[in-house]
């Protein structure tokens, strides 16, 4: 390789690099992402809990009492989520969440559950 052609290539690699970083970035910083946040405010634990969207389903795991699980979703326009879950005792709880999560928006989605019941939800995205 020639003087000429290692000149070359010691410029073309840091653009091509800084490029690549520079897309990543805009990339990170456009998409459209809502933090869910399921709380469980009850008595009994909610198992193998997971939150049903029309883009897909996101595993919640395992629920204890005063705790909560979070997971982060892609939105297509959803109007309302499903909270699913086991209450331990062989009953699957299935909880309708109304919300209005538009596409390409960002932001957060709160819902507190307690014993088998929407307790509260809010929402705030941009």
């Amino acid at each position: 390789m020639s003087d000429s052609n290692r000149k070359q290539w010691s410029l073309v690699i840091p653009v091509l690099l800084l490029v690549v970083i520079a897309s990543t970035w805009w990339f990170y910083q456009n998409r459209s992402i809502i933090l869910v946040t399921v709380e469980n405010t009850g008595t009994t634990a909610m198992k193998a809990s997971g939150l049903n969207y029309a883009g897909g389903t996101s595993e919640l795991g395992d629920i204890a009492p005063g705790e909560n699980s979070q997971t982060r979703i892609d939105p297509s326009g959803e109007k309302s989520v499903t909270v699913t879950y086991s209450d331990g005792e062989g009953g699957e709880k299935m909880i309708e969440v109304e919300c209005s999560l538009k596409k390409d928006s960002r932001g957060q989605l709160n819902i507190k559950i307690k014993d088998g019941k929407l307790e509260s939800v809010n929402q705030d995205d941009s």
